[in-house]
């Protein structure tokens, strides 16, 4: 049919333009939110250092006004001895040589302790945020090990208000950067927890990363709803798990006071003997300005770094360990017909029924089906053209109504 055609070439065009990439990704953040919870990772513990954390540190005792000592940081480690975690994940910024012999060796020996580094972000205007210089790695951690247990801590902002949706899992460290990581955070410390290396994988299509046999296929510059974005780097979808409909939920956390103090710690040694873990320490504190906005925070900043970091290690772990999908796309063409085909459906609508009534009725039953495919495809991990195919159904109805209202017109006027 040929309006079908048409309309569909008119919203293909549109779309490779980016032009609706904004109402593509609202409905797949609608979706996201939609899905079950899948529950806790009990394989990550978050030891968080919040405002009143560092409030109750003495000034001479900080490393800075919105960080802590290295007289902190030791007793912390040293308690987190008892507990033998499997990794320790260090997020916290620390662009600074240590002189405190204990913590010095904990660096130079503990082959467990994977620590940060950021490029600097120009785009941020709060002197408080920690990308605005910049950080490099602790300086101890020795030169031959520094690459297996130091990842760079940068997220990927979107365009629409920062809010985060995708994991960078490699990058080429920017010229002048002091962080000279090639890969995330979240790699190395899954990559640890699962004493398995990052490989590169050359499939019969591109070049992949992977970890323990399973493959992270990069986003492309045009891929599901995304159209001409910056794809450098090794980027995947973020599949967030939830608990309690938040991501924020969906680890168990303690703050530095209490764990330090043995209060209301919800987990005992015990507990890490039966099942490995991964132990997060990470600023939370508003001060600190690391508070980003999710698919699920409603408009908001609620969710800190440190738990985005849990999130995307969480994502590595059950890929690899129990199989969770990572979420994919079609390939373009698979997209193209699918719009194509709900372009079609509208017109044979149009041309079917003549009601206005029984029309509606119709294009509400098929636009119910359309919400109900997307909405179980992405359940499955897989992303595929929603709002496209609803334009794409009302789009070349209009046309068809149009045209045929014209015809009828045209047709009264000879008989005239």
């Amino acid at each position: 049919m040929a309006a079908s055609v048409a309309v569909t070439a008119s919203l293909l065009g549109l779309r490779f333009t980016g032009a609706l990439q904004p109402f593509e990704l609202y409905f797949y953040d609608g979706f996201l939110r939609s899905r079950p919870d899948e529950g806790p990772d009990d394989r990550l513990v978050i030891i968080e250092i919040n405002d009143q954390d560092i409030a109750q540190r003495s000034s001479e005792e900080r490393m800075g006004p919105l960080s802590i000592s290295d007289k902190t940081l030791a007793e912390l480690l040293e308690k987190l001895k008892s507990y033998n975690p499997k990794v320790i994940g260090l997020d916290i910024q620390r662009p600074f040589e240590t002189k405190l012999e204990s913590l010095k060796k904990r660096y130079q020996t503990a082959p467990n302790l994977i620590a940060i580094c950021a490029d600097p972000n120009p785009e941020d205007v709060d002197p408080g945020h920690r990308n605005t210089e910049g950080a490099s790695a602790p300086l101890n951690i020795p030169g031959s090990l520094i690459d297996q247990r130091v990842g760079f801590s940068n997220f990927i902002y979107n365009e629409d208000r920062g809010i985060i949706r995708r994991h960078l899992l490699q990058r080429e460290p920017p010229a002048g950067s002091p962080c000279f990581a090639r890969f995330s955070f979240s790699l190395r410390v899954a990559s640890s927890y699962l004493n398995q290396p990052i490989q590169i994988v050359q499939t019969p299509t591109e070049e992949v990363y992977s970890l323990a046999g399973v493959n992270f296929s990069p986003l492309q510059s045009h891929t599901g709803g995304y159209q001409g974005i910056d794809d450098r780097g090794h980027q995947i979808l973020l599949n967030y798990r939830t608990h309690l409909k938040s991501p924020i939920n969906s680890f168990t956390r303690v703050t530095l006071t209490n764990f330090l103090s043995g209060q209301n710690v919800p987990f005992t040694a015990d507990e890490f003997k039966k099942k490995p873990r991964i132990v997060l320490i990470g600023i939370t504190a508003a001060s600190r300005g690391d508070i980003f906005e999710t698919p699920y925070s409603g408009g908001k900043k609620d969710t800190q770094g440190v738990i985005i970091h849990a999130q995307m290690i969480s994502q590595i772990l059950s890929a690899v360990e129990s199989q969770r999908s990572l979420l994919w796309t079609w390939p373009q063409p698979i997209e193209w017909l699918w719009i194509g085909f709900w372009s079609l459906a509208g017109g044979m609508l149009a041309l079917w029924l003549r009601s206005p009534l029984h029309l509606i009725l119709a294009t509400g039953i098929v636009l119910v089906i359309l919400t109900w495919l997307c909405y179980t495809f992405l359940r499955n991990g897989g992303w595929i053209p929603f709002f496209p195919p609803v334009l794409a159904i009302l789009a070349t109805e209009v046309v068809v109504i149009s045209y045929t209202t014209f015809q009828s017109w045209q047709t009264l006027r000879r008989a005239e």
